[in-house]
This record gives structure tokens, sequence and C-alpha cells, in this order.
């Protein structure tokens, strides 16, 4: 069975645990939103990027360390991946 290629959202992270960049590729059919959220559910972090193929590099130097939840959000997709801060 094929995924229909408006229903396919693929990310990676990396590295992990993260310094002070974390590195996102993102291919997705529409618009994506990025969002770092803490262990109490608080978003710390949130950033647009378009749709296609994408790289991208956060700075993390103002986050705590600590786990975290990475998610992406393109139209009704939603990927998420755990994330440590050093």
């Amino acid at each position: 069975n094929l995924i229909p290629l408006d229903k396919v959202l693929l990310f990676n992270s990396y590295p992990n645990p993260v310094w002070d960049e974390l590195f996102i590729e993102i291919e997705s059919q529409a618009n994506s939103t990025i969002q770092i959220i803490d262990v109490l559910g608080r978003v710390v972090f949130e950033r647009s990027v378009s749709a296609g193929i994408t790289s991208t590099i956060l700075s993390t130097s103002e986050i705590i360390s600590g786990l975290y939840i990475v998610t992406v959000r393109s139209g009704n997709n939603v990927a998420s991946k755990k994330m440590v801060k050093r």
C-alpha cells in the first residue's frame, strides 16, 4: 500500500543530543511548522518553513538543558521526535 504524496511528511533531526544547533530536514507537500516542546507541554521554539524539501538550522542556545519533543506539523499531518538538549 502506497501513501498518497499529499499525506507524506518526513523529517530528520540531528545531532541528538544537541548543544547549540539543531539541523532539521523536512520533506512535505505543504507549508510546515516546527515546534520544540518541553516536558510540561510549553512551546519553547516555533518556526514556519515552506513546502518542499527544506533544510534548516535552529539555534538552541537559548533553550535550557533537558528533554524536549520536536514536532513538525504540515497540513493535517504531525510527526514528532524526542530531543535531548545538553
